[in-house]
């Protein structure tokens, strides 16, 4: 079974918890304030992470999935969690002091785990879909490779070709599960495919003699 199939099977049983279909409310408009879907789909913020904040801090800019799921009206910029980690960043993050004038973010909290990895990364890319036909920007937080993969499936309706970019330090080739599936997605999307920062010593041989051979 090839990467697309699993994709889609994943897509199949995570879709019986997120109520695929209903979409958002105005659906023709990007300023929809209530979207039921993506409100099945993610977890509230954990209590203790939206306590004691400062004024002036991204924490209190940032429209929060605490104690209820935020109205999207007019933001452009949303925040979503994927695995245990994205609190960890969280709890940083709201720290800093926000120097963004009047724009308008949202933390939408974390991702609600599918059954196995790749449902839980269809899920992710219906989220993705979804805010992407909201004009909402996603931010993911999160390290799992298969998160690459879901944002690439996300717009691959939306769009006739789709430019990627990666930033990391090291890239293994035959390891990155993600990135394989991106590249032997079919029918494929995939315009250009960048990296930026990766350096030589962090890479095995047949993964430098690939990006030679691809231009990359």
């Amino acid at each position: 079974m090839d990467g697309h199939v699993k994709i889609h099977a994943g897509r199949q049983l995570f879709s019986k918890n997120i109520h695929r279909g209903k979409g958002c409310v105005e659906r023709k408009s990007p300023k929809a304030e209530v979207c039921p879907m993506l409100q099945a789909c993610m977890q509230a913020i954990p209590a203790a992470l939206v306590q004691g904040l400062k004024e002036g801090s991204m924490g209190m800019a940032l429209r929060k999935n605490q104690p209820e799921f935020p109205h999207l009206e007019g933001v452009r910029l949303a925040l979503i969690g994927v695995g245990k980690g994205a609190d960890a960043v969280r709890q940083h993050l709201y720290q800093l002091q926000w120097h963004f004038g009047s724009l308008k973010m949202a933390d939408l909290g974390n991702l609600r785990p599918g059954a196995d990895g790749d449902a839980t990364a269809a899920g992710l890319a219906e989220v993705l879909g979804e805010l992407h036909e909201l004009q909402i920007a996603a931010v993911v937080i999160g390290d799992d490779a298969l998160l690459r993969s879901a944002q690439y499936l996300a717009l691959r309706h939306a769009s006739k070709s789709i430019e990627f970019a990666m930033v990391l330090p090291g890239l293994d080739t035959d390891a990155d599960v993600g990135l394989q599936r991106i590249l032997q997605h079919q029918p494929s999307f995939l315009f250009n495919l960048s990296f930026y920062a990766t350096q030589a010593y962090f890479m095995p041989s047949a993964a430098l003699d690939w990006m030679e051979a691809g231009h990359y």
